[in-house]
């Protein structure tokens, strides 16, 4: 008996000692992530950087346009740049957020708004889409006959 005990101490010291030789994580905790030191991301128009004190450290008043590309991830297109959004070619403006665009009517692409709430354009095929009637993303189907497009979302709501 005197044995097992024994042996659940030394068990016991070795894997404090175990566990204190380890390095802590160093990182920080955003939008549903773990980031790096280092690490960039964007929140909206402005970049933010983890920092070593596990803080977020983000640009400020930073003016540009957000758009879709083809595969709908979200781009950043700043004053006097130009862009296309899937549809129309565009202008960002001197103070951001929409641009000026040429306005045509895509009736063969789906109109639609990525996981980031950002608005484009997508062809025939898949689409990470945001149901607004559910109120959650989603992966949908654009759907295009005789030239018309629409957007079908039957799969349940993704949650990571």
């Amino acid at each position: 008996m005197l044995r097992f005990v024994l042996l659940g101490a030394v068990l016991i010291s070795a894997s404090l000692v175990v566990g204190r030789s380890r390095p802590e994580k160093r990182g920080c905790n955003y939008n549903m992530m773990y980031l790096k030191i280092g690490k960039k991301v964007y929140r909206g128009c402005e970049e933010c950087e983890c920092m070593p004190n596990g803080e977020m450290e983000c640009s400020e008043g930073t003016a540009c346009c957000q758009y879709l590309d083809k595969k709908g991830k979200t781009k950043r297109a700043y004053p006097g740049d130009s862009y296309h959004d899937g549809c129309n070619q565009c202008t960002c403006g001197d103070e951001g957020g929409m641009g000026a665009c040429t306005r045509m009517a895509c009736p063969d692409k789906c109109a639609y708004k990525n996981w980031d709430l950002i608005s484009g354009y997508a062809k025939k095929g898949n689409v990470h889409a945001y149901d607004e009637e559910r109120g959650c993303p989603r992966i949908c189907k654009c759907k295009v006959k005789k030239g018309q497009a629409t957007l079908q979302c039957k799969t349940p709501c993704v949650y990571f």
